[in-house]
């Protein structure tokens, strides 16, 4: 199944569209302190700040079409059924969905990140910012593929992932003993640690056990809700 879904994003459009998206975020990750802010001379750090910011922030606007998309097209041309006559579960579908996206915006991010530190002349934060934003599309994939998994209409699975976002963000700011749900939200305490670790003060190192726990707990609902619905998914698959 893997190699089939390689193959299909490869070919598809929607690998076009993340490509899209990575350029669109990275040109706003200068414009906006060089446009807006009036920045004359842009560091590496807070250009990648920048564009840390871009993404954390819009993330699940800009990249949430791509990822149902992803899972949609399955529904409309009814590959669910295939995959279901050579008895792949939703669990592995739901896995290897999730894997083929992020390896797809790993590859994408890197080559963006590549370009950025060629620019700058400076290397030194090229693994370490694409492990970050690695981390986030991570997020990503699962949360709103998991409503991609739940509904067949676009529009239904989008707009669930975005209530989703926005009531994260509400908890945030309001009910503290549930601020990790946002775990990279600018209204976190973790979005001030990157912003000091890309000026040259501090480490991030010491989130990534905190990060770890927070991934792993939503990959593991996400696996729940595919093995509990696995009925829906075929329902969505004939639909």
């Amino acid at each position: 199944m893997f190699r089939i879904e390689m193959k299909k994003i490869a070919k598809s459009t929607t690998l076009s569209y993340f490509a899209l998206i990575t350029t669109v975020v990275f040109v706003l990750g200068w414009a906006l302190p060089v446009g807006l802010d009036h920045v004359s001379n842009l560091s590496i750090g807070a250009y990648l700040y920048s564009t840390y910011t871009v993404v954390t922030q819009f993330g699940f606007l800009l990249y949430g079409f791509g990822i149902v998309n992803f899972f949609n097209k399955d529904y409309a041309e009814k590959t669910i059924m295939f995959y279901h006559f050579q008895k792949i579960p939703s669990i592995r579908y739901f896995v290897t969905k999730i894997a083929i996206l992020d390896c797809s915006l790993l590859l994408l991010n890197f080559l963006a990140l590549s370009v950025t530190a060629l620019i700058f002349h400076d290397f030194s934060l090229l693994l370490g910012m694409s492990g970050l934003l690695t981390i986030v599309f991570v997020q990503y994939s699962i949360v709103v593929g998991i409503f991609a998994l739940l509904f067949s209409n676009m529009l239904s699975a989008i707009g669930s992932a975005i209530a989703f976002w926005l009531i994260s963000v509400i908890c945030v700011t309001t009910i503290f003993p549930l601020n990790k749900i946002a775990y990279f939200d600018a209204s976190n305490q973790f979005y001030i640690k990157v912003e000091q670790w890309l000026n040259g003060n501090g480490s991030v190192a010491n989130n990534f056990p905190q990060i770890i726990v927070f991934i792993g707990i939503l990959l593991i609902i996400g696996l729940i809700v595919a093995k509990l619905n696995q009925n829906q998914w075929l329902k969505n698959g004939v639909m």
